[in-house]
This record gives C-alpha cells, sequence and structure tokens, in this order.
C-alpha cells in the first residue's frame, strides 16, 4: 500500500510516460493507479524522449537513495527475487540527482490532478490505438497486478 510522504520530506518518481513506455501491461496499470502515487506527495515525473528509461532508482530527501533491480509494483516486491540496495548518503543523492539530469530534462512533472506542468518540451504522444488499449488494459490489470 502507498502511504503519505510527510510535508517536510521530498521525494521524486521517474517513471516512463504512456508515449515513452513499450510495456503496455505494467504501463496500464500504473495508469490505473497513478493518483494514488500523487496522493502521496511524490514529485511525479514522466519521461517523454524516445525510447524508454528501464532505471530503477529512488532518491528521498537528498539523501537517502535506492538503487537496484527492484521495481516498484507488486510482482517484483512478492514474487521476483530482486534486490534494491539503500544508500544513506547525501553526497551519493547528489551524484546520483546529477547522473538523472539528462533524463529529467527529457521528462514532466505531473500535477495533482495527473496533468503536466507546463515545461520546456512537449508531452510524448502516444497514438490512439496505444492510448485505447492502456485505458481497456487498465480496468483489467489490477486483477493480475502480481503477474505483471
Amino acid at each position: 500500500a502507498l502511504g503519505g510522504i510527510p510535508d517536510n520530506v521530498s521525494a521524486t518518481y521517474l517513471t516512463n510516460s504512456m508515449g515513452s513506455s513499450p510495456n503496455f501491461f505494467a504501463f496500464s496499470d500504473y495508469y490505473a493507479r497513478r493518483g494514488r502515487f500523487l496522493d502521496t506527495g511524490l514529485d511525479l515525473w514522466e519521461y517523454q524522449g524516445t525510447g524508454s528509461i528501464h532505471g530503477k532508482s529512488l532518491i528521498v530527501d537528498g539523501r537517502y537513495s535506492a538503487v537496484g533491480s527492484l521495481n516498484l509494483d507488486d510482482r517484483s516486491l512478492y514474487l521476483d527475487t530482486e534486490a534494491m540496495l539503500l544508500i544513506d548518503s547525501e553526497p551519493f543523492a547528489e551524484l546520483m540527482l546529477a547522473a538523472t539530469g539528462d533524463i529529467m530534462q527529457s521528462s514532466l512533472q505531473l500535477d495533482s490532478d495527473g496533468h503536466y506542468l507546463a515545461g520546456t518540451i512537449e508531452p510524448a504522444h502516444a497514438g490512439i490505438i496505444k492510448r485505447v488499449t492502456m485505458a481497456v488494459l487498465s480496468v483489467f490489470t489490477g486483477l493480475f497486478r502480481s503477474l505483471i
């Protein structure tokens, strides 16, 4: 279950946008629950570039960094043998932020209603077939969340 992030803590989450994601099943589940992510107080960003990102890292409060093979989904948490290393180091967190700078420049932040905030780039285009397919899948992926 997703919990809330205290007001005195900043957490940024970066994932693919619908336009950049090649994984219909995983993205449709995220899309169905995107509001729950936003409700936690996360700064939620979606990558708009060509291709997709496959990194698995998390930086919390400019101090804690998590790096590993763990996806933030039910399958990785309960079925797979995934690993995540938690590092308590402000200098390391700064290095992680710097390393993701190019990706962040090709990403857009979402507001609390799930709309993109104004940015210097355009949102990645997802064709009508992809949008409809994701919307339909998002209705059903919750039933199979632990398998995708």
